[in-house]
C-alpha cells in the first residue's frame, strides 16, 4: 500500500487506485492515521477531529460507519486497520512506502537536503479542514526552512529558485526577502533587486500598513549602491536552449514569415505548450534578419508591469539614471539601435491582467509607433489586447513529435532506455494520454526514471498528479500540471472561475447551445470567449473543448463549488432533451444532421447517464435518457452499450411499480437479450412490459412487444408462433397507423418468408418495406431493406441483382456509420464470392465481416464469419 499525503491525496492498493469510497472522511480518517503510522490512536480523539461539531456519541458511530466503508475498499490490505479492543485505532505500515509527509518531516527536521525533493504539494490539497490547515500550514513552515537551508548552500541561480518558492508560502517574510536580494545581487541583476524591495514594501503597506523592516531597507540600498558602481549598461543574452527541439516544423515557418510582415505577434495556448520555446527557435532562427539585436525579457516572476519595465530596461541595455523614465530609457536605448531588433516578452499573462497592466501596453504602443525598425514577440496565456497585434495560438504535438521528444527526454537522461523494449503501443497510448503538451511529455519522461509504462498509465488516470521528480532547474510553475493550471486559474475572475469549473462537466466538449443551458446565463458565448482568451478551451465549428487534462483541473474545481449538483442535473437535463429530439429526428429526412449531432456528443451522453446513476433514489430521469437514447444506439450499432445501460436502469427500478419508462426498459432489454441469444430473459421481460402495455391501451409499444416475441420465436426455429406475432404486431401498426412500424413489421414477415423459402413473397415484403422507407425519408433503413434484396438476388441466382443492391447499401450504412450492417453486407458479398469461384475475394470479404462483427459484439455472426474463413482456408489449400 502506498499513501501520498502531499498534494492531492492518493492511495494505491496492490498497484491500484483505491476504490471510490462513501465518503470524503474516509480519506481524512486514513490520513490521520497514515501521519502517525503503528501509533494507536484514541477513537474519541479522531472522531472528535472529523466530527468537531457532532456529539461524542453521534462522533463515534459515524467513525465506526467511515472505518467500515474504508476497510470495504482497502481490500486485501484491510488488516493494516488494527484496533486494540473498541478504544483505539492504529494503522500497520510494516513493509510499505513511509507516507511522504511523514518522510518529508522526518528529512526536515534532521536537515536532510531530499526533504526537498520529497515535498510534492501541500497536504491535502483540496482539504479545507481546521485540523489539516493546521498541519499544512506546520509543514509549509518545514518545506520553507529547508528550502531557505539550502539556498544558503548553493549558487545565486539556484539560490533565487529556492527562495522565489520559499516566498510562494510566505510572501512577507522579511529573512527571506533579504536572503533572496543577495542572491539577486550576487547575479548582477538590478532589475530583480528592485523588483524584490519593491514587491515586499507594496504588499506590506497593502496588507499590514507598514515598511519593510529598517534591515531590510538599508541592505536594499547597499545593495543597490554596490551594484550600480561596478554594473556599465549591457544587453541580455538570448538564451541558448541545452536541449533538442522536436517538431512544430509548420509552425516555425509561418511565424518566421509572419515576423516578416506583422509587428507585433503573441504566441498564445496553455501553460506547457511550449510558447516559451517555439519563440526562442524563431528568434534564434532569425536573428540574422534582426542586425541590432534580438533581446529576450524573462517575466514569469514579475508580478507588476512597473517591475516588468525595470527588467526590459536591462534586457536592453538602458543605462541608470533618474532622468527620466525607466519605460523612456528603455525606448531610448532602444532608439540607438540603427537597423531592425526583434524584442521577444516572455509570459505575459499575468502582467496583462494586472490593475496598472495599461502601462505596459502603453510603452509597447509607443516604442511600436516611435521605432519604426522595432518587432515584438510575446508570449501568453491570453493576447495583449493592443491594436495591430496578430494572435499566433500554439497547439500540442502531433503524435509523431511527442513521441520523438519523449524518447530523447527519457535517454538523457537512462541512455540504454530503447523503444524496443517497452513496446511501441505503450509509447503510443503514453503520448496519446500526455496529449501532445510538451511539458506533460516532460514530466513524464522524468517519472519513467523509477517508473514502468504500465504504472505510468495507471498512474496518468489522475494526469494532475504527474510532476518532476527532483529536477531543481524547473521553475516552480512548470513542476507539475497542476501548479500549470493553478496559475491560470488564479488569473481568472470568481465569476469566470465559476463558469470554468462547471464547463468540466462536458466530455469531448460542447456546443454553445449546451454551454448556455448549463451555465445557466445568456453570456454563455462571452464565458467560452473569456476561457479561450486565457487558453483554457478552444472553440471551433461553434464547439468548444477543453484538453483533457484542463477538464481534470476543472472538474476538481467543480466538486469543492456548492453548485456541483446543480450544474450536473442542468448538464443531463439538456443532454436528455437532445437525445429526446434525435430520436425522432433519426427517423426522417434530417438523419444524416441527427446522427452527426448525437456522434459529436457521445461522451457528453455518457457523462450524463454516469451521473443519473448515482441518483438511486429517482431512477426515472436515467431510464428517460437511457429511452431517448435506444434508437441512436441500435443505428450505431452499439448493442452491448445499450445492454448494459438497460440493465443499469432496471437495477435502479429495483421492486418499484412500473412505469412508462420502466416498461419500455423492459422492453428493449428484451430485445438486448434476444440478440445476446438469451432467449428465456429476452421472452420473460418482453412478455411483461407486454402485459403492462396492454393494461394501458398503448397499440405502439404492444407492438414491438409483438414484434420481439417473434423474433424470438424464429431464432429459436419456431416458425408458426413468429408468424402470429408478426402479424399481430402489423395489424396493431396497421391500426395506429404508424408508418414507420409498419415498415419494420414488413420486414420481419420477409424475413420469416425467406426462412421458409417463399422467397416471391419474400421479396414482395421487402419491396413494400422499400417503397415505404423511401417515401418517409429513412435513409437508414432503406439501407436495410437493400440488403435483405439483396440477399434474396443472391437466394434465388440473381447474382448480378445481388451486387446492385449491395452497391446501394453499403455507402448508406457507411454514411450512417452503422458497423453492424456494414459487415452484415460484407458477408454477403462473401457469400457471392464464393458461389461465382472467387475464393480470394471471399476471403477478403469474410475478413471483413469478422472483424465488424467483433467490433460490435455479436457473437452469432462472428462464429459465423469465423467459419467460413476456416472452410475458404481448406479449399484454398487443396
Amino acid at each position: 500500500m502506498i499513501i501520498r499525503l502531499l498534494g492531492a491525496m492518493t492511495v494505491e492498493v496492490a498497484e491500484q487506485p483505491l476504490p471510490r469510497l462513501r465518503s470524503r472522511q474516509g480519506l481524512r480518517l486514513l490520513a490521520l492515521l497514515a501521519l502517525r503510522p503503528g501509533q494507536e490512536l484514541e477513537r474519541t480523539h479522531l472522531a472528535g477531529i472529523l466530527w468537531p461539531e457532532s456529539a461524542p456519541e453521534a462522533g463515534l458511530a459515524l467513525l465506526r460507519r467511515t472505518l467500515t466503508d474504508l476497510r470495504r475498499a482497502l481490500g486485501t490490505e484491510t488488516e493494516r486497520l488494527q484496533a486494540q479492543g473498541r478504544r483505539t485505532l492504529k494503522l500497520d505500515l510494516t513493509g510499505c512506502l513511509v507516507p511522504d509527509a511523514v518522510a518529508f518531516e522526518a528529512a526536515a527536521m534532521q536537515g536532510d537536503s531530499r526533504a526537498l525533493e520529497l515535498y510534492n504539494g501541500p497536504f491535502l490539497a483540496g482539504f479545507t479542514d481546521d485540523w489539516i490547515l493546521l498541519e499544512r500550514e506546520r509543514l509549509q513552515g518545514l518545506y520553507r526552512d529547508a528550502l531557505e537551508r539550502r539556498a544558503a548552500q548553493v549558487g545565486p541561480v539556484e539560490a533565487t529558485q529556492l527562495l522565489r518558492r520559499a516566498l510562494a508560502l510566505d510572501p512577507l517574510r522579511e529573512p527571506t526577502v533579504r536572503q533572496l536580494m543577495e542572491a539577486l545581487a550576487r547575479q548582477g541583476d538590478t532589475a530583480g533587486l528592485g523588483a524584490c524591495f519593491n514587491q515586499l514594501r507594496r504588499r506590506m503597506r497593502r496588507e499590514l500598513g507598514t515598511d519593510p523592516d529598517e534591515s531590510t531597507a538599508m541592505l536594499y540600498r547597499q545593495l543597490l549602491r554596490s551594484l550600480r558602481q561596478r554594473t556599465a549598461p549591457q544587453t541580455t543574452p538570448l538564451p541558448l536552449p541545452l536541449t533538442v527541439f522536436f517538431g512544430r516544423d509548420a509552425e516555425r515557418e509561418a511565424l518566421s514569415q509572419l515576423l516578416h510582415t506583422r509587428r507585433m505577434v503573441t504566441l498564445t495556448g496553455p501553460g506547457g505548450t511550449g510558447k516559451t520555446r517555439l519563440a526562442l527557435e524563431v528568434a534564434h532562427q532569425l536573428q540574422p534578419a534582426f542586425p541590432s539585436g534580438v533581446f529576450f525579457v524573462a517575466l514569469a516572476e514579475r508580478d507588476e508591469p512597473s517591475a516588468a519595465l525595470i527588467s526590459l530596461a536591462q534586457a536592453v541595455g538602458a543605462s541608470e539614471g533618474a532622468e527620466a523614465t525607466v519605460g523612456e530609457r528603455a525606448r531610448h536605448a532602444l532608439k540607438q539601435r540603427p537597423g531592425p531588433c526583434l524584442l521577444v516578452l516572455d509570459n505575459l499573462e499575468q502582467l496583462v491582467l494586472h490593475p496598472d497592466a495599461e502601462v505596459l501596453r502603453t510603452w509597447i504602443r509607443a516604442s511600436l509607433g516611435e521605432l519604426p525598425h522595432l518587432v515584438v514577440l510575446a508570449t501568453s496565456r491570453l493576447s495583449l489586447r493592443l491594436a495591430g497585434e496578430q494572435e499566433f495560438p500554439v497547439a500540442p504535438l502531433d503524435a509523431q513529435a511527442s513521441t520523438a521528444l519523449l524518447l530523447d527526454r527519457v535517454r538523457a537522461q537512462r541512455p540504454g532506455w530503447t523503444l524496443r523494449d517497452h513496446g511501441s503501443e505503450n509509447i503510443t497510448a503514453l503520448c496519446a494520454c500526455l496529449e501532445g503538451l510538451p511539458l506533460a511529455v516532460e514530466l513524464a519522461a522524468g517519472a519513467l526514471r523509477v517508473l514502468t509504462i504500465p504504472q505510468l498509465l495507471r498512474q496518468l488516470e489522475r494526469r494532475l498528479s504527474l510532476r518532476t521528480h527532483g529536477r531543481e532547474e524547473r521553475p516552480e510553475r512548470h513542476r507539475s500540471l497542476r501548479a500549470v493550471l493553478e496559475g491560470s486559474y488564479r488569473l481568472l475572475s470568481e465569476q469566470q472561475q465559476a463558469h470554468f469549473a462547471a464547463l468540466s462537466v462536458f466530455r469531448g466538449g460542447g456546443s454553445l447551445e449546451a454551454a448556455e443551458a448549463v451555465l445557466a446565463t445568456e453570456d454563455a458565448v462571452d464565458a467560452l470567449l473569456t476561457l479561450e482568451e486565457h487558453s483554457l478551451l478552444r472553440t471551433e465549428a461553434g464547439r468548444f473543448r477543453m484538453l483533457e487534462v484542463v477538464r481534470e483541473f476543472a472538474g476538481e474545481c467543480l466538486a469543492e463549488h456548492a453548485e456541483n449538483a446543480a450544474v450536473r442535473r442542468r448538464h443531463a437535463a439538456f443532454f436528455t432533451a437532445l437525445a429526446e429530439a434525435a430520436s425522432q429526428g433519426l427517423l426522417g429526412p434530417d438523419q444524416g444532421y441527427w446522427h452527426q449531432r448525437m456522434d459529436d456528443d457521445e461522451e457528453n451522453f455518457r457523462a450524463a447517464l454516469d451521473y443519473l446513476a448515482t441518483r438511486t433514489e429517482e431512477p426515472e430521469p436515467y431510464l428517460a435518457l437511457v429511452a431517448a437514447l435506444s434508437r441512436f444506439w441500435e443505428r450505431r450499432s452499439r448493442f452491448l452499450e445499450a445492454y448494459q445501460r438497460c440493465a443499469e436502469g432496471l437495477r435502479l427500478h429495483g421492486a418499484r411499480p412500473h412505469t412508462e419508462l420502466s416498461a419500455r426498459a423492459l422492453l428493449r432489454m428484451g430485445v438486448h437479450c434476444w440478440r445476446h441469444q438469451q432467449w428465456d430473459p429476452a421472452r420473460q421481460h418482453t412478455l411483461e412490459a407486454l402485459a403492462f402495455y396492454e393494461r394501458r391501451g398503448n397499440l405502439l409499444y404492444q407492438c414491438d412487444s409483438h414484434q420481439n416475441l417473434g423474433n424470438v420465436a424464429f431464432s429459436q426455429g419456431d416458425l408458426p408462433v413468429a408468424e402470429r406475432h408478426f402479424s399481430h404486431g402489423l395489424a396493431l401498426a396497421r391500426e395506429a397507423d404508424d408508418r414507420y412500424r409498419i415498415a419494420s413489421l414488413l420486414g420481419n414477415l420477409g424475413f420469416l418468408a425467406r426462412g421458409q423459402g417463399k422467397h416471391g413473397a419474400a421479396v414482395g415484403f421487402y419491396q413494400e418495406q422499400l417503397e415505404l422507407r423511401r417515401a418517409l425519408g429513412d435513409l437508414g433503413r432503406v439501407a436495410r431493406s437493400l440488403s435483405h434484396l439483396a440477399n434474396l438476388a443472391y437466394l434465388r441466382g440473381d447474382y448480378c441483382q445481388a451486387r446492385r443492391y449491395y452497391a446501394e447499401s453499403i455507402p448508406l450504412h457507411q454514411q450512417f456509420k452503422n458497423d453492424y450492417s456494414v459487415a452484415t453486407d460484407c458477408y454477403g458479398l462473401g457469400e457471392l464470392a464464393r458461389a461465382e469461384g472467387n475464393l480470394d475475394e471471399a476471403r477478403r470479404y469474410y475478413q471483413q465481416a469478422l472483424e465488424g462483427h467483433l467490433r460490435v459484439g455479436v457473437e452469432a455472426e462472428s462464429a459465423a464469419a469465423q467459419a467460413r474463413l476456416q472452410e475458404i482456408e481448406r479449399d484454398l489449400g487443396s
